[in-house]
C-alpha cells in the first residue's frame, strides 16, 4: 500500500496500525476510523477497524464495517473469513453457513472450508447435508476417527440410531482407547434401551479416563433406568463434582427429581441446566421437562 500521496492518512494508518499490533483496540479504531474520514474506500483501513469492533465485543459494527469492504473486494477471502468468525461470534449461524458456503466455492478442495461447512451445516439441524460433507471428508483424509465420530453424530440426529453406533464402532477401531467413542456408543445405546451393554461401555471409558464427567453422568442414567437409583444419582452428582458446568447433568438430575416426585429439586436443576446452555447443545428436552413440571403444577392447584 502506497500513501505517499497523502502524508496525514499514512500517519494515521500507522498509528493504527501500532496500536492494533499492541492490542489496544479502542484507539485503534479511533485512528482507523479518521483514515476512513480521508479514504471511505480503504479496504485495509475497514478490515481493521471491523476487527477492533470484534475484539471489543462490537459484533453489529464489525459487521457493518466488513460488509463494506466487501462491497468494495465482494471476492476476498479475508473479508469472507473475517465475516463468517463475527457471525459466530454473534450466533448467526444461519448467515454464517451462507459464508462458509462462499468460502467453499472459493477452495471447492479445501479441507478446513469443508469441514466449517460440515459444522455449521450440522447446527443449522441441516443433518443430512452434514454428514454428505463428513463423508466427503473421510474420502480424502487419512485421519479417519474425528470424521468417523461425526458421521456416527449425523445419523445419530437423524434418528439412526443403529448406524450411529456402527460408525462409533468404526471410529474405536480407529483408536481403540479412545473414551470418547466409547461413551458416545454407550450413549446412542441408551436411546435403544440396551443400558447394561451401555454400562459396560461407560464403565470401559472410565477405565481410560477416570475423571471422564460424561461417562459417569450416562452411567448414572443407565442405572436409574434399571431401578438402581442410589447408586445412579451418586454417579451423575459426581459428574457434576468433576464438571461443574456439565449442563447434561443437571439435566438427568432433574429428570431423576421428576421420577422420585421431588418437584422444587427438579425444577432447580432443569433451570440450572437452561443457564449453562443446555437447550443451545443439546435441545429441547429441559425445556420440555420444566413444560411437564408446570403441567402438573396446574393441576395440583386445580
Amino acid at each position: 500500500m502506497n500513501y505517499s500521496e497523502n502524508k496525514k492518512l499514512e500517519t494515521l494508518y500507522t498509528k493504527a496500525v501500532k496500536l492494533y499490533n499492541s492490542k489496544d483496540f479502542q484507539n485503534a479504531g479511533k485512528y482507523f476510523q479518521e483514515v476512513l474520514t480521508i479514504d471511505p474506500l480503504l479496504v485495509d483501513a475497514l478490515s481493521g477497524l471491523s476487527v477492533c469492533h470484534y475484539e471489543l465485543g462490537d459484533y453489529e459494527n464489525a459487521l457493518l464495517c466488513v460488509n463494506h469492504a466487501l462491497e468494495i473486494v465482494p471476492d476476498s477471502e479475508e473479508m469472507l473469513q473475517n465475516k463468517l468468525y463475527f457471525l459466530l461470534a454473534d450466533e448467526q449461524y444461519n448467515l454464517a453457513l451462507a459464508i462458509s458456503g462462499d468460502l467453499l466455492r472459493l477452495h471447492p478442495s479445501s479441507e478446513d472450508y469443508l469441514l466449517q461447512n460440515a459444522v455449521l451445516l450440522y447446527q443449522n439441524d441441516k443433518f443430512c447435508a452434514a454428514l454428505n460433507s463428513y463423508k466427503k471428508l473421510l474420502n480424502q483424509s487419512e485421519e479417519k476417527f474425528e470424521y468417523l465420530l461425526c458421521i456416527a453424530g449425523c445419523y445419530f440426529a437423524m434418528d439412526k440410531t443403529k448406524m450411529a453406533i456402527t460408525f462409533a464402532e468404526k471410529a474405536l477401531m480407529e483408536d481403540p482407547r479412545n473414551a470418547t467413542a466409547l461413551n458416545n456408543i454407550g450413549f446412542y445405546r441408551l436411546e435403544l434401551k440396551q443400558y447394561q451393554k451401555a454400562i459396560v461401555d461407560f464403565d470401559r471409558a472410565i477405565r481410560i479416563d477416570e475423571d471422564f464427567a460424561f461417562a459417569y453422568n450416562n452411567k448414572g442414567f443407565a442405572l436409574i433406568e434399571l431401578g438402581e437409583l442410589e447408586e445412579g444419582l451418586n454417579l451423575i452428582k459426581y459428574a457434576i463434582e468433576l464438571d461443574p458446568k456439565n449442563s447434561y447433568a443437571y439435566k438427568n438430575m432433574g429428570w431423576y427429581f421428576i421420577k422420585t416426585n421431588q418437584p422444587d429439586l427438579a425444577t432447580e436443576y432443569l433451570e440450572r441446566a437452561l443457564e449453562l446452555g443446555f437447550s443451545a447443545e443439546y435441545g429441547d428436552e429441559a425445556e420440555d421437562l420444566l413444560e411437564e413440571l408446570e403441567g402438573f403444577s396446574e393441576k395440583d392447584v386445580s
